[in-house]
């Protein structure tokens, strides 16, 4: 059994269990795990930069910013 926890190490995020089917499924599971434990940080620094990416306000960076925006809302539930 492998248990990810959160970076606070005391929040259980995943929980694995071995695959009997196949090697290919657990390192999958364990990455997916990885991501999970990942995600509130990865949403924290997307956040951060999409505030300087907005902040900056050129054309050229719209689009940028509002993918960013949508996959916040997202994120977030707020689709």
């Amino acid at each position: 059994r492998l248990d990810i926890f959160g970076s606070d190490e005391t929040t259980l995020v995943a929980s694995l269990r071995r695959s009997s089917l196949s090697q290919a499924i657990d390192e999958a599971a364990r990455s997916n795990a990885r991501l999970i434990a990942a995600a509130p940080d990865l949403l924290a620094t997307l956040i951060d930069a999409h505030d300087i990416i907005d902040a900056i306000g050129q054309p050229e960076t719209a689009e940028v910013a509002a993918r960013m925006r949508a996959t916040i809302a997202k994120a977030r539930g707020d689709e």
